[in-house]
């Protein structure tokens, strides 16, 4: 009896593989999708930014100066990638918090979603990655 070829083991993995994964349910995909994502995109951004690639959301973070405003903040971001804004909220003593999607990746599970905090006047006070803890 002959040994299967490599090829064709290596074939029958990938197929099974593959029919495993698309029984997944889709939030389980997405997180597959990510691991595999976030680091692609992350060293694609970095080749366009010029830095090395594990230091990319620290540099999207660090890009934006206390006492910026809402629309020089939306014009830092857009040039490192396209962004939406997610949500704004105004506090009690007038102060606005908003969160900002920086589209990083493919999946969205490998984007930057930053929590920035304006002062009353509209100024930058911080800026934070909303996921760091996660």
């Amino acid at each position: 009896m002959k040994k299967a070829k490599p090829k064709i083991a290596l074939l029958v993995v990938l197929i099974l593989a593959f029919a495993a994964y698309i029984t997944l349910p889709d939030v389980v995909k997405l997180a597959i999708r990510s691991i595999i994502d976030t680091p692609i995109c992350d060293s694609r951004i970095a080749n366009k930014l010029g830095i090395e690639s594990p230091a990319v959301r620290d540099y999207v973070i660090e890009s934006l100066d206390p006492g910026m405003t809402p629309a020089q903040i939306e014009e830092t971001l857009a040039k490192i990638a396209p962004i939406s804004r997610i949500d704004t909220s105004v506090e009690a003593d007038k102060s606005v918090y908003s969160a900002i999607r920086v589209n990083l990746c493919y999946n969205p599970l490998g984007d930057l979603v930053l929590d920035i905090h304006y002062s009353k006047d509209g100024k930058l006070i911080s800026a934070e990655d909303a996921w760091a803890d996660q």
